[in-house]
């Protein structure tokens, strides 16, 4: 046996759980992530309403753009996770453990040396960047900023090494144990905003370190268990890291890095741009809608999670009777999540009064475009997992460039020339997804009927 030690979440011997042990396992996901989810929503809720109490909402609009700010450069991993997780797939697939400690082992080294090369330039050139200009231009100075995205910069080059337990857990159809691990950061993160909200109100940079400092404690906390116990056979060093390894990851990865450039200048530059041509306090708004509208996509998400390692499973197993029933029932809860999405969208201002008051006004336009984008998102989902979990994404890769070049310049159109605002933000975000929602069925159905060729096979 590879495992040695357990990971293993009773459950009552339904009906709903039976089928292969694929099927089960992505069940038991599924059920275990809407349990942890739901926590999860809960002390997210709780969260926003206690740092609005903490901070004013002019430090917390600050706190929200800076945060996108930096979670621009989450494709500094040049897609090796994206890309250690298919080949540590297929590695547990065909049980070539031997493989998967290298492969492990490999993208440890490798995102450390990245992330360690990353954090030095930012230490030269730090000092010499105006944070004011970049991050709040339409605000007074604040003395705290720099120091803010000092933390920011540090928390996330520790988060980029450490999460890589996280991929682990997926490839291995543990997905719903990996987010036990990001919730008990949560977790204390609220529990700490709770004590700290008293002792310390309206210090950002208390609050950012409460933020920071559980999910990174969290992470290490749990690799260490894991790698001595479960993971004991495949635990990382670096001894065993492999250059012909790196070059097999990264050779995926660049193309993944390339997509999700694109996915963090279509989703992580809108409080900026909102930043820019408005002013901070606008970014809120757009958050409270953006994280309301969230929940639906959430529920789905859940569902979704667990397919990527699936797919890349039954794909290297020939099981393509599995992935079409499987996709057949996400498409049928698309179309419920249509009418979900609906109902949400009747309810909002009703939703908004009852969370947050009159402290912040959402208008029905921005909930609307919210929603919307939410669908297209989620139509796309399961045709881009299965595409991306068998590595065929040239034609994403293209798709996706095309989104970068124009995402920002559509932003402006709608927001500035067409006058529509915050609205006019996420409306380009919603022509950028429409692009992908034409031709990723078409490669989906071309792949499983196997009758892909040229770039609708690479």
């Amino acid at each position: 046996m590879l495992f040695t030690g357990k990971i293993k979440i009773s459950f009552p011997k339904w009906a709903f759980f039976n089928g292969t042990d694929r099927s089960s396992a992505m069940k038991k996901n599924i059920v275990s992530s809407f349990i942890l989810k739901g926590v999860e929503l809960a002390t997210g809720f709780l969260r926003v309403t206690f740092i609005l109490s903490f901070v004013s909402k002019s430090d917390y609009g600050i706190w929200l753009t800076v945060s996108s700010f930096v979670a621009w450069f989450t494709f500094l991993d040049l897609g090796l996770s994206s890309g250690l997780l298919n080949k540590l797939t297929e590695a547990l697939s065909k049980k070539d453990y031997n493989s998967a400690r290298i492969y492990i082992s490999t993208a440890y080294y490798g995102l450390f040396i990245i992330m360690a090369i990353f954090y030095l330039i930012f230490l030269l050139i730090y000092p010499f960047v105006n944070w004011h200009s970049v991050i709040t231009p339409h605000e007074p100075a604040n003395s705290y900023l720099e120091i803010l995205v000092l933390l920011s910069f540090t928390s996330f080059a520790l988060q980029m090494v450490v999460n890589i337990i996280a991929t682990v857990l997926k490839a291995d159809q543990k997905y719903a144990f990996g987010q036990t691990i990001g919730l008990s950061g949560s977790v204390v993160y609220l529990i700490l905003l709770i004590i700290c909200g008293g002792l310390f109100k309206g210090n950002l940079l208390i609050l950012a370190l409460i933020a920071y400092a559980p999910p990174i404690l969290s992470y290490i906390l749990f690799s260490f268990i894991l790698f001595r116990k479960r993971y004991s056979q495949v635990r990382p060093s670096f001894k065993y890291a492999d250059s012909t390894y790196f070059k097999d990851i990264a050779r995926l990865g660049i193309k993944f890095f390339v997509i999700q450039v694109a996915a963090i200048v279509m989703f992580t530059t809108d409080n900026i741009i909102i930043a820019q041509i408005s002013n901070v306090e606008e970014v809120v708004p757009y958050n409270i809608s953006r994280y309301y509208f969230g929940l639906v996509s959430m529920a789905y998400g859940i569902v979704m999670a667990p397919l990527w390692p699936a797919f890349t499973d039954a794909f290297v197993k020939n099981d393509f009777e599995w992935i079409k029933r499987i996709t057949m029932k996400i498409i049928y809860l698309w179309l419920g999540l249509i009418a979900a999405v609906f109902v949400m969208f009747l309810l909002a201002d009703t939703f908004y009064n009852f969370w947050v008051g009159n402290k912040i006004y959402v208008p029905s336009i921005l909930s609307l475009m919210m929603g919307l984008s939410v669908i297209i998102t989620s139509w796309n989902q399961p045709f881009v997992f299965f595409i991306n979990s068998i590595g065929r994404i040239k034609l994403q890769l293209y798709n996706s460039i095309l989104v970068m070049i124009i995402n920002v310049p559509l932003c402006l159109l709608f927001a500035v020339t067409f006058k529509m605002g915050t609205a006019g933000v996420i409306t380009a975000t919603c022509f950028c997804l429409l692009i992908g929602s034409v031709w990723v069925p078409i490669q989906y159905r071309k792949i499983i009927n196997k009758t892909a060729s040229g770039i609708w096979a690479e």
